[in-house]
């Protein structure tokens, strides 16, 4: 891919929308720290400090979707900065979040505001129909910042490997496949296999796997559902390398943005030796249906906008033309480690554990 391409699409970064928090942002977060990698301009890396200490001086009283918070980012960045008080403040919204309301095992804190049950200071409106669902979505959000927070307060490891596994015990079906949500009151799954939700439970497994000590228990669990998802989104990938919005419903469109959640998840599971080179196919495949996706100007596009919880003519129904952290940032990041996996395997002809 050209330099400039490159350059332009990490400048786009600047131009989505921040909120502050909302679902996806994570991915951008993503986006940005591979920006300043790809480029050697550490400004996109002090833009999200920017945003975290942001959120810091404003974090209580919490606010609506501040369960989405990308704490493992986060707290990465108060690392990286020697910034103890972001540090004090992320562990903070951990113990927020573990004081959530609990359904068999995993947390709702994926609806609206107004339903997070918070000890005992906040309450359900029973005025909102809108279902009680836990999302696929978050899989990449909490499991991994909880694992992360595993070297300050080791409980912290068990916490995340348990939420993380009872999650995916609602959302991933026989296939390997994950649903997009799991409503707690009617305890069924939505049944659609959202492309892009395939990508945040990869990630999430990933991440959490990653962080986890060797030998910990459940990691093993973790690591085969990480491989069925992959095996099973790779045996419907399009020929062009990209995927149905609906993985397994060849009348949705396809959607660009599912590549690039593969490219980055299996370039580190490779390098981490978590599955083995011949993966590789499939993620140069995918390479090239990220490649083929950035317009002249650096823009990523083909990418679903925000996608709620539907039948599946709903998601056909999504416009795809998303320019967000989602889009933007995740396709960055798929360069970036596309870029590192060649590079390791052009080298030494080997990833870890090979």
């Amino acid at each position: 891919m050209e330099r400039e391409i490159v350059e332009r699409a990490a400048r786009l970064l600047f131009n989505v929308e921040w909120r502050v928090w909302y679902f996806g942002g994570n991915a951008g977060f993503w986006g940005l720290e591979a920006a300043s990698t790809l480029t050697g301009d550490d400004s996109y890396t002090c833009f999200a400090y920017g945003l975290a200490k942001a959120w810091c001086a404003r974090r209580t009283p919490q606010r609506k979707y501040d369960q989405t918070l990308p704490g493992l980012e986060c707290l990465e960045l108060a690392r990286r900065f020697s910034d103890a008080q972001l540090v004090e403040a992320v562990i903070g919204h951990a113990e927020w979040l573990s004081a959530h309301e609990r359904v068999e095992g995993a947390w709702l804190t994926d609806d609206d505001y107004p339903r997070l049950i918070w000890v005992d200071t906040l309450s359900i409106h029973p005025d909102d129909d809108y279902p009680r669902l836990i999302w696929v979505d978050t899989l990449s959000i909490h499991p991994p910042f909880l694992a992360a927070l595993g070297e300050y307060k080791r409980e912290y490891y068990d916490v995340a490997c348990e939420l993380l596994l009872n999650h995916a015990r609602l959302l991933q079906d026989d296939a390997g496949l994950f649903c997009h949500t799991y409503n707690v009151d009617t305890q069924t799954t939505d049944g659609v296999h959202w492309g892009r939700g395939q990508g945040w439970a990869l990630m999430g497994l990933l991440e959490t796997w990653k962080r986890l000590p060797d030998g910990f228990s459940g990691r093993d669990e973790i690591a085969s559902r990480f491989r069925r998802c992959l095996e099973a989104l790779e045996a419907l990938q399009t020929p062009e390398g990209s995927w149905h919005t609906v993985v397994d419903d060849p009348e949705s469109y396809t959607e660009s943005s599912t590549a690039a959640f593969y490219v980055i998840a299996a370039s580190q599971a490779i390098t981490h030796g978590l599955i083995p080179r011949k993966h590789y196919t499939y993620i140069k495949r995918a390479w090239r249906a990220v490649e083929n996706s950035f317009s002249g100007d650096g823009r990523y596009l083909g990418v679903s906008e925000d996608t709620w919880s539907g039948d599946k003519q709903y998601y056909r129904s999504v416009p795809k033309r998303s320019f967000s952290t989602w889009s933007q940032g995740a396709a960055l990041a798929a360069i970036k480690e596309y870029i590192a996996l060649r590079g390791l395997l052009n080298g030494s002809g080997k990833a870890l554990g090979e």
